[in-house]
Formats: structure tokens, sequence, C-alpha cells
């Protein structure tokens, strides 16, 4: 056998095994490249094998012809079986890690940046009972609240060195708001107010702090401020910006591929604007992402939001403490080697949040100094 054609099979079986191997978990990767070899060893003596057979029978005449023949039918076959499958998984791999990077799960590599662009619509409606007077008649009728916010952001991540991360956003929103009141048993009046204006500029530092091993999971840890540059109000429309903010984050991260699973725990602190102090929030999120295709991912999570009761001179405001819940489903797409598009739909679990949200955002990702 012409030692020479065993090379190639060798190097795409290899490069087959360490395509699937993670990169991080250096145990793994032993085990698959142990496995290749034995893969290597078997291929290697079918090959022999199936010499053997061909030569007293197909063509005696010719022994090389059919050796050669043989070894390059063998080696061509698992060459192009190790390509397909090796670029299947990177692409999967560079999708989903895109995503887990968006979300926050995972961190830039040092030298790396993403520029990103958000555009966010939110849609509630809720509907009180109000009593309605007429001709010395009484009776009840309803009060509809209709809001839509339109939120557009623009969020810069930076990689630095020993697996950290910086992030800055800053956010521009548009609020229409209408309010319809019965004004007697036949007739409503709407009024309808709209205001825009720049939102808290806000940044956060990463660290990894953790790395994924047999059962452990990657575990990031996230502290953030928010320096309170935009409005309470604006045009009458209760905004809920213009506050101090202090946030901490720890994320956790397993693989069990191609699916991923995330956790988030939160806590922030709002800090007092003269005599109103805003309850202090806990979130806690669970999150599922899935390479379904070569270039994209599918993503449903959870988040629960508590938030205590805020206080007016050191005075709890009664009914200010509530709970909210989310449900999301998203979906990411590589449209380009460095943008990924990601499209989300939230849908409001408790009365206190929106009916539903809509995100759109299209992370760019370059080389700082390339």
């Amino acid at each position: 056998m012409n030692r020479s054609h065993c090379w190639p099979v060798a190097l795409c079986v290899l490069l087959a095994g360490s395509a699937v191997a993670h990169a991080d978990d250096q145990a793994a990767l032993l085990e698959q490249l142990r496995q290749r070899d034995q893969q290597i060893l078997t291929l290697q003596e079918k090959v022999r094998q199936l010499e053997h057979d061909e030569l007293p029978t197909a063509v005696p005449q010719q022994p090389a012809m059919a050796t050669s023949a043989v070894t390059n039918a063998v080696t061509n076959a698992v060459t192009n079986a190790s390509a397909m499958f090796a670029v299947d998984v990177l692409a999967a791999e560079r999708a989903l890690e895109r995503s887990l990077t968006q979300s926050g799960a995972l961190l830039l590599p040092a030298g790396q940046a993403e520029l990103q662009f958000g555009v966010s619509y939110a849609h509630s409606e809720q509907q009180t009972p109000a009593l309605i007077a007429q001709d010395g008649q009484l009776g009840i009728g309803n009060t509809v609240s209709r809001r839509q916010d339109v939120g557009t952001s623009v969020t810069a991540r930076f990689g630095l060195p020993s697996d950290a991360q910086l992030d800055v956003t800053l956010p521009y929103r548009v609020i229409r708001q209408s309010l319809i009141e019965p004004v007697d048993f036949s007739s409503t009046r709407e009024t309808r107010t709209a205001s825009a204006s720049v939102g808290d500029l806000s940044f956060g530092v990463a660290k990894t702090l953790m790395r994924e091993q047999d059962w452990r999971p990657d575990l990031i840890g996230r502290i953030g401020w928010t320096f309170g540059n935009g409005k309470e109000t604006s045009d009458n429309i209760h905004v809920g910006d213009g506050f101090r903010k202090m946030r901490g984050e720890l994320t956790a991260l397993k693989r069990q591929d191609p699916l991923v699973w995330t956790a988030n725990l939160a806590y922030e602190s709002t800090f007092k604007k003269g005599a109103f102090q805003p309850g202090a929030q806990v979130g806690l999120s669970l999150s599922a992402l899935l390479a379904a295709s070569p270039e994209s991912s599918l993503s449903v999570g959870i988040d629960q939001t508590f938030l205590r009761a805020s206080r007016i001179n050191g005075v709890s405001v009664a009914g200010s403490d509530q709970s909210a819940g989310v449900l999301t489903l998203g979906a990411s797409s590589l449209i380009g080697k460095n943008t990924l598009l990601s499209v989300s739909a939230s849908i409001g679990l408790t009365r206190n949040t929106p009916d539903y949200v809509i995100n759109v955002a299209l992370p760019i990702r370059f080389d700082l100094f390339n």
C-alpha cells in the first residue's frame, strides 16, 4: 500500500473530530482525539482489506491501478464527508456563538468589537372601570389607556484582555399615548399625547469568572452603571428615565450541543432623586438556544422581575411593589460574514407588562486592530 494515501484520510478524520470538540473543554478534546486515532486505524485496516480482496479478482493484470483506484475512492469519500461535517459544525457554532454574545452569555475575544443597532416596538392597552353620570342616572363605562413605545438604541461591545468585556448603550425613545374616556352613555373623548427623548446612557464591565468543565458551567459576572441623564417625564408622559442606577449580574452557560442553556440573576438598585426613592429590582431569567441550522439559531426564554416598593420621604408607597413576567421567542441568522440579524417577540405574562414587544437587532463584528 502507498503510505502517502493514508495521510489525507488521517488528516480529514482528525479535522472532523477537532471541529466537533469544544475549544474550552480540553478533556473532551483529548477524548475525541483518541476516538479519531482509533477510527484512523480501523479505516486503514479496511483499505488494506479492500486492496487484498481486489488484487486477485478484479484486474490481476494491473494491480497497481486497482490499488490506486480503491485507495482514491475511499480517500475522496472520507474527505468529502469530513469537509461537509466540519463546515456545518463551524457555521452552526458561529451563529450560536454570535447569539450568545448578543444575549450577554458569552464575551468577545480580546481585540474584537461589536456595534449593534436595535429597534423595539412595545404595545400595551389597559381598561379600567369609570363612573358615568347622565340625566341623573349613573352607569359604568370603561376608560381605555393605550401606549405605543418605539425605542432605538446603539450598543458598543469591546473585547478586553483577561476574558473581560466593556459595554456601552445609548437609547432613544418615541412614545405615543392615548386616553379614551366615556363622556356619557353613547360617546367617548380621546386625548392623545406624544413625546421623544434620549434615554439614560449606561455602561457595564463583564468578566468570565469560571470556565465550563464537566458539570460546571461558564460563569460571567457583570457590573453596570446608568448615568440618569434622561428625563423622568417628557411632554407629560412618564418615561421612567432620569435615575442613576447600579446593577450587578451573574450569568451561567451550559452546553448540551446543539442546545445551550443560560441562566441570569440580576440585582438593580436605583438612587434617590429628591424625595422619591424607586424600589430595587431582582431579576431571574432562564433561556435555551438551539443551533437550528448552520447559519441560524432559535431561542426561548422566560424572565421574572420582582420590584420592591418605592418610597417617598422614607415612607413606602402602597401598591408600588410588583412582579412582572415575560415570555420571549427569538431567532437569529447570519446575513453576512460579520453581521447577525436577530428578531424576537416578547409576550407579557402579567398585567403590568406590555401586551407584546418586538425587537430587531443588527450586531456587526469587527477587529479593532485590523
